[in-house]
C-alpha cells in the first residue's frame, strides 16, 4: 500500500463481486495506480472450470490487454465436501452475462506455480501484492513450494473472515473464503508474510443498492459491461427478497489503492479446522503480562461513503481523481 505503482497478482473465483474487483484493478491500471500483471483461480464460487473463464471474459470485456489467467486449485487441501455459491451468483457465477467466445485461461501451467515464479520474478523490480479474493488454497500451495515467498511479498491483502456482526456468512461463525479451505488460511498465517485482512465486519458496513445504479456511468464499452454486473448482481439479490447487495472483494481491493479508507489493528488470529468452528475466525486474547505475536491487520472501519463513492466512479471508467 504506497503512494507508487506496485505490481498486484491476484487470486480469485469469480463470482460477481470478484469480477467487479478485476475490473477496477483494470482502471487502476489503465490510470497507472498499479501494475496489474496475472491472475490465477481457484475453485470456490464455482468449480475452477467456470472461475477461469469468468476470470479470462471479465479482463477481456474490461480491456485489460494481455493479462493472463491460469487454473489453479480445484479443491480444498484438506477437505472432501466441495461447497459453490451459485444462488449468490448465478450459474454462470456472473448473473447471466457470460459469453462464449472469449479468451480462454492458460492450462500449461500450475496457478499456484505462476503465482510463485511471478512473486520471485517481479520482486526484483517492484514492490508485489497478492490479492486474494478466493479460498487460500492456491497461496498456501505456493508457500509451501517456495516457503522464501512471503518474504518477498510487499503483503498478501486477503477478503475473508469474519470476527463479530454480522457474524458468518457459509456457517454462523465462518464466512465463505474461510469455510472453503480453513487449512489454508492457517498456512498462510502462519507464514510469515504482512497480511492484511478485510472481513465480513468491513464489507458489510458497505451496502450498495438499486439507487447507485445511477452513479454508474455508462459513457463507455467497459462502464456498461460494469453496469451489467452489477444489475445482475442486485437482481440476483432480488430474487432472494434482499434490497441490497455487498460486494466483498471490490471493497478489499479498494484498499490496494486507498488503505486510509479503513482502520486497521493487529492481532493475532487463529482458525477453527474441523467442526462447528471449521474456518471461524478466532482473536486469541492476551492474559495479563502475556505478550501476544501479531501476524495479521484486520480491517475493522471503513469511510463508508468515500468508499462507495470510489468503487462507483471506477465502475463507470471514469477514473478515481478527487480521492
Amino acid at each position: 500500500m504506497s503512494d507508487t505503482p506496485v505490481t498486484v497478482l491476484v487470486d480469485c473465483d469469480p463470482g460477481i463481486d470478484d469480477a467487479l474487483a478485476l475490473f477496477a484493478l483494470v482502471q487502476w491500471e489503465k490510470e497507472g495506480r498499479v501494475r496489474f500483471e496475472a491472475v490465477s483461480t481457484v475453485s470456490g464460487n464455482l468449480p475452477l472450470r467456470y472461475t477461469a473463464t469468468n476470470a479470462a471474459f471479465v479482463l477481456d470485456k474490461s480491456g485489460a490487454g494481455d493479462i493472463p489467467v491460469y487454473l489453479g486449485a480445484d479443491r480444498p487441501l484438506s477437505r472432501t465436501h466441495l461447497q459453490f455459491a451459485e444462488k449468490i451468483h448465478g450459474p454462470d457465477g456472473l448473473g447471466g452475462v457470460y459469453e462464449e467466445g472469449h479468451v480462454d485461461p492458460d492450462e500449461t501451467v500450475h496457478g499456484a506455480i505462476e503465482l510463485a515464479r511471478r512473486v520471485r520474478k517481479s520482486a526484483e523490480r517492484s514492490s508485489v501484492w497478492i490479492l486474494a479474493l478466493g479460498p487460500l488454497t492456491n497461496l498456501a500451495i505456493a508457500f509451501a513450494l517456495d516457503p522464501g515467498l512471503p518474504d518477498l511479498l510487499e503483503g498478501v491483502l486477503v477478503m475473508g473472515g469474519a470476527f463479530g456482526a454480522p457474524g458468518g456468512n457459509t456457517t454462523p461463525w465462518a464466512e465463505f473464503n474461510f469455510a472453503v479451505d480453513p487449512e489454508a488460511v492457517r498456512r498462510v498465517c502462519v507464514s510469515g508474510a504482512r497480511i492484511f485482512l478485510i472481513p465480513l465486519d468491513v464489507t458489510h458496513q458497505v451496502p450498495f443498492t438499486e439507487r447507485d445504479l445511477q452513479r454508474i456511468e455508462t459513457r463507455t464499452k467497459s462502464g456498461r459491461f460494469a453496469l451489467g454486473l452489477f444489475q445482475a448482481g442486485l437482481h440476483l439479490q432480488q430474487r432472494r427478497g434482499a434490497h441490497e447487495m455487498y460486494l466483498h472483494d471490490a471493497l478489499a481491493a479498494s484498499a490496494l489503492i486507498l488503505p486510509d479508507l479503513f482502520q486497521f489493528h493487529e492481532c493475532e488470529m487463529e482458525i477453527g479446522l474441523c467442526g462447528d468452528l471449521a474456518g471461524a475466525s478466532l482473536v486469541r486474547s492476551r492474559r495479563p503480562g502475556e505478550e501476544v505475536r501479531t501476524n495479521v491487520s484486520v480491517a475493522f472501519g471503513v469511510e463508508v461513503s468515500r468508499a462507495r463513492s470510489f468503487l462507483l466512479q471506477t465502475w463507470g471508467g471514469g477514473g478515481a481523481s478527487g480521492f
